[in-house]
């Protein structure tokens, strides 16, 4: 039975601000930790006390302290079962809503979509499958690098690999050609090519991990 989502409210050591987003698996509000005087989010689980809550909360453990996730800080149980975690508070906005919004030149999509794929190499070598990249799961923050989410979906490999999971190769190419869809865009020759090499991956012209993406998308900036 799916649990509905409180409205804000103190709990332990959080006071609820706002809500600040909704998605798939858990609603995001932002908080302040009485406890230390912090800034976080809070993601409250849709589906209660689930596996899935529970694979997000292993996944960003897992992956503390790895650059360009979101770190977690606290997680737990509501005495109803709901499941919550307390993580990093990013002040800015998701890459769907920045290009919407400003609309920048395609060589600033390709930097952070390269940004993206170290990230999701770091992610894969540890043996995990993000399993749901989007630009709705990509934050950009107004200051610094853009920080990965959306983790509900994530899956744990059978083994450690050096390589990314086909699925994740493929969604780093649909991100290029979403972003140039959402500014009206047409994607270079180059990149056309890093998108269709994207989708091949698993054969052997295609990529075989997220770096080699990310490896082309900087010889595409430097050109």
């Amino acid at each position: 039975m799916e649990i509905k989502v409180p409205p804000p409210r103190p709990f332990g050591q959080y006071e609820l601000v706002e809500e600040v987003g909704r998605g798939t698996t858990g609603n995001v509000y932002k908080a302040r930790s009485r406890l230390i005087d912090r800034i976080c989010a809070i993601k409250f689980s849709t589906d209660g006390h689930s596996k899935r809550a529970l694979g997000e909360i292993r996944t960003l453990a897992a992956l503390h302290s790895a650059p360009g996730i979101i770190a977690i800080y606290d997680a737990g149980f509501l005495g109803d079962g709901q499941a919550y975690i307390a993580r990093e508070y990013v002040d800015g906005s998701d890459f769907a809503s920045h290009l919407q919004t400003h609309r920048p030149p395609i060589a600033f999509t390709a930097a952070f979509v390269a940004s993206v794929a170290r990230t999701v190499g770091i992610v894969n070598h540890r043996g995990i499958r993000h399993g749901n990249l989007s630009l709705e799961n990509v934050l950009i923050p107004n200051l610094g690098n853009p920080k990965l989410i959306g983790f509900g979906s994530s899956q744990v490999l059978d083994q450690p690999v050096t390589n990314a999971s086909d699925s994740d190769i493929r969604a780093l190419g649909n991100l290029l050609v979403t972003a140039a869809e959402l500014t009206g865009q047409a994607l270079p020759e180059f990149l056309e090519a890093i998108t269709m090499k994207c989708e091949a991956a698993g054969t052997d012209w295609g990529y075989r991990s997220a770096n080699e993406v990310a490896d082309d998308l900087d010889r595409f900036l430097r050109s």
